[in-house]
């Protein structure tokens, strides 16, 4: 039996479940949300006790809700600037870098959502949140070289978001054939408030992956809320200086340009 000793602190929480026959349900994301909510106390509010670190959840992709289905396409969650002629330019960038990949975008989708829920902070500072359908090609036969050449086409990304202009304003919150991460600077409870989609029941999944954010060393922001695209983790890695200047040195040892680099500062705590 576990027994709690009352020495943890100032750790995120996070957690997992899934279904053991790869069934489908809302439920399953009930059940998260559930979860999330519990983990609270293992989370972090603003001045204004609204604004949260961050919260978030990984699940399948919700093939019901979008109107496709698994295998034809992928699904890319875009935190874009919310100036619009700027959102604008970085929407074409994107467009026009995964076309150059040879990866059509079938449309984008404006995600519903209630910014009631927010607090001052959070609203201040939310970025716009828009989907996009990326079609898969022909000759990506597995889901691996799909992930594959989205990842490729993600790095180019954020060397010709910066070439026009747009800079630590557009992020991939996630790009899969598979997942999808949906996250904001909310509390464990508000999360499902601000998202429309997570309140469907046809949002259906065979797992969730939550987490809720206690921000340490890094002051707070949309795009440092977790799950990301492919982790969620609890805590900081002490490690943090050395392992990022072996991560920068490969980096550059393939001859990777900088903003392709694996490794980036300020992005996380860890």
């Amino acid at each position: 039996m576990f027994k709690y000793t009352g020495e943890e602190k100032s750790s995120c929480g996070v957690g997992f479940i899934a279904s053991k026959k790869q069934e489908f349900s809302h439920d399953h994301l009930q059940a998260g949300l559930k979860a999330l909510y519990c983990e609270e106390h293992r989370g972090a509010c603003g001045a204004d006790q609204i604004t949260g670190d961050g919260s978030g959840i990984m699940t399948d992709i919700p093939w019901d809700i979008l109107g496709y289905q698994p295998g034809k396409v992928a699904l890319a969650f875009l935190f874009t600037p919310s100036e619009q002629e700027q959102k604008r330019i970085s929407l074409k960038v994107f467009r026009d870098t995964f076309a150059f990949f040879g990866l059509e975008i079938i449309e984008f989708r404006e995600v519903p959502v209630d910014t009631s829920i927010l607090g001052p902070d959070a609203l201040e500072t939310m970025p716009g949140l828009v989907q996009a359908i990326v079609k898969r090609p022909e000759y990506c036969r597995t889901d691996f070289s799909f992930d594959k050449l989205l990842y490729s086409a993600k790095q180019r990304v954020r060397i010709k978001q910066k070439e026009a202009g747009i800079v630590r304003k557009f992020f991939f919150a996630s790009l899969s054939a598979t997942t999808v991460v949906y996250k904001a600077l909310t509390r464990g409870n508000d999360l499902s408030k601000f998202y429309l989609d997570l309140q469907n029941p046809e949002f259906k999944t065979r797992f969730c992956l939550f987490h809720r954010r206690f921000s340490t060393n890094t002051r707070t922001s949309w795009d440092k809320a977790q799950p990301f695209r492919l982790i969620g983790h609890n805590g900081e890695i002490n490690t943090i200086a050395g392992n990022r200047s072996w991560g920068i040195s490969r980096g550059k040892s393939l001859e990777i340009q900088k903003d392709e680099l694996l490794t980036h500062k300020g992005i996380s705590d860890s």
